[in-house]
């Protein structure tokens, strides 16, 4: 038997923030903040971890723990997560993310970086590398390298093929 390990806070909090309270995959709305369950993807409630979670209804949750070994809702819900992660943090964080995994290291602004570092997937190499404007005192471009944690997510998410 497989242990179920427990899912931490701050991968609850990140799980029902990018889902705004509506089932992903049927649309469903989630009326009072707990309707809602945390699905195992790879259908292994010993791993979870964020890459491994999908906040579903219970009946998009019951139909595809009835059909797990179906390799195309297996396919569709990966599809689903990549979609939320890239939405959750935008297209601009998403990016960055994928060239520091690509390259080693990326340069951008703080805004599209700072999600991502504070979830652990980026940590910043070199402050403040380009200014633009009066104030060199305010970072306008930093350099990002990725963590274990953000290459994993890369990697489990296969937001680079």
């Amino acid at each position: 038997m497989v242990t179920r390990s427990a899912i931490s806070d701050h991968v609850n909090s990140m799980l029902q923030r990018e889902i705004g309270n509506i089932c992903p995959l049927c649309g469903t709305f989630e009326k009072t903040g707990n309707d809602f369950t945390n699905h195992h993807i790879n259908h292994d409630p010993s791993v979870s971890e964020y890459w491994n979670l999908i906040k579903i209804c219970e009946n998009c949750h019951a139909d595809l723990t009835k059909h797990k070994a179906d390799g195309v809702r297996l396919r569709r819900i990966k599809l689903v997560k990549k979609k939320l992660f890239r939405d959750h943090f935008g297209p601009e964080a998403y990016k960055t993310l994928k060239l520091a995994y690509e390259n080693k290291l990326v340069t951008a602004t703080p805004i599209n970086a700072i999600e991502l570092v504070e979830d652990g997937y980026l940590i910043i190499h070199t402050k403040n590398v380009l200014t633009a404007g009066p104030a060199t005192n305010i970072s306008t471009f930093d350099t990002y390298s990725i963590t274990d944690i953000g290459r994993d997510i890369v990697e489990k998410l296969s937001i680079v093929k």
